[in-house]
């Protein structure tokens, strides 16, 4: 954690083994319904907690209006269809439901969301799965599936972390205080950096 370079360890990087990882027992790779995770990391965020690169964020706890702005980051594949050496961001747009559900049908589901651009052009990838969407410094999604990448017609679809909010919650009050958790994917079993 700490480091834009996910081959490079800098002044500062923080590496932790995981301890344990607690999933729902509904997930379905078929479906990619229930796709959240939480993973326990050994080590925490020093104690000051005043970091350059790792920082708290809060988990939405609302529905985020469609056409919010919002950020979606990680290591996964460009353009040119090669995973990212370094840690890549993309401005991307909340979609509304219904407008979403009318590219996937019955795929999405409750505990689903959107965002990209119905013309294409902007979107997460394979490799960016379990990465964050951060909308107004709150984690509101998890990179979860799509029909592509930045397809005209077919928006990424993410973990809606409000809807699951409560779950995750109730995994880390089971945990020692010192203890910190990140989000995974478990489609994909991507661990992110985003630390409590």
């Amino acid at each position: 954690m700490g480091t834009q370079n996910r081959f490079k360890q800098v002044n500062g990087t923080i590496v932790s083994d995981v301890s344990s990882i607690a999933y729902t027992n509904s997930f379905s790779l078929d479906t990619m319904r229930d796709d959240v995770g939480v993973m326990f990391l050994k080590t925490g965020l020093p104690a000051n907690k005043t970091h350059l690169t790792i920082s708290p964020i809060v988990l939405s706890n609302s529905s985020v209006a469609a056409g919010s702005q919002c950020q979606v980051s990680g290591w996964g594949k460009t353009s040119t269809g090669v995973l990212s050496t370094e840690l890549m961001m993309a401005n991307v747009s909340i979609i509304q439901q219904s407008v979403c559900r009318a590219s996937y049908g019955s795929g999405l589901v409750q505990g689903m969301l959107c965002a990209g651009y119905l013309l294409g052009g902007t979107d997460s990838c394979q490799g960016d799965s379990g990465g964050p969407l951060v909308c107004n410094d709150e984690l509101v999604g998890i990179v979860s599936w799509g029909n592509g990448c930045a397809q005209p017609g077919y928006p990424g679809v993410y973990t809606n972390v409000s809807y699951y909010r409560n779950w995750i919650e109730s995994r880390n009050s089971s945990a020692p205080v010192d203890f910190k958790f990140g989000f995974i994917s478990l489609g994909f079993t991507l661990a992110m950096g985003y630390l409590f």
